[in-house]
C-alpha cells in the first residue's frame, strides 16, 4: 500500500515514518484521550534523545500543568471533526528534567 492522496507523490507505507521523522522533530500519535500510541524522533536531532518511554502514557505527564487545557483543546477540536487544516499549539514539555522545554505541534486528525 502506498500513500497518494491529491498528488502525484508515492510514497510506500512503510517508509512514510521515515518520512515524517525527518521532517518534524517529534511525531507523535496520540488515541483521542492523549494517550501516545507511537513516537518518532528525528534522527538528525540527537538532543532529543530517547522518548520511547512516552508510548502507552498519557502525553499530558510530560506537559507543564498550564499546557493541559492547551492540549486538551487541540485534541477536542480535532476529534470534533473540526477543519481538515492542522491546528498549531505549543505545549510546555518536562521529562527527567527540572527545567521546561517548548514543542510547536500540528494537530490533526488521521481517520
Amino acid at each position: 500500500m502506498a500513500w497518494s492522496k491529491g498528488s502525484d507523490l508515492i510514497v510506500p507505507q512503510e517508509r512514510f515514518g521515515d518520512i515524517l521523522a525527518a521532517a518534524a522533530d517529534i511525531v507523535i500519535a496520540v488515541d483521542p484521550d492523549g494517550m501516545v500510541q507511537s513516537i518518532l524522533t528525528n534522527p538528525s536531532d540527537q538532543h532529543l534523545g530517547c522518548l520511547d518511554h512516552w508510548v502507552g502514557r498519557d502525553l499530558r505527564e510530560f506537559l507543564t500543568e498550564e499546557c493541559h487545557p492547551k492540549f486538551d483543546s487541540a485534541l477536542k477540536a480535532v476529534s470534533g471533526g473540526g477543519p481538515a487544516t492542522p491546528r498549531s499549539v505549543e505545549l510546555n514539555h518536562i521529562d527527567n528534567a527540572s527545567w521546561e522545554f517548548p514543542i510547536r505541534y500540528s494537530v490533526f486528525a488521521t481517520g
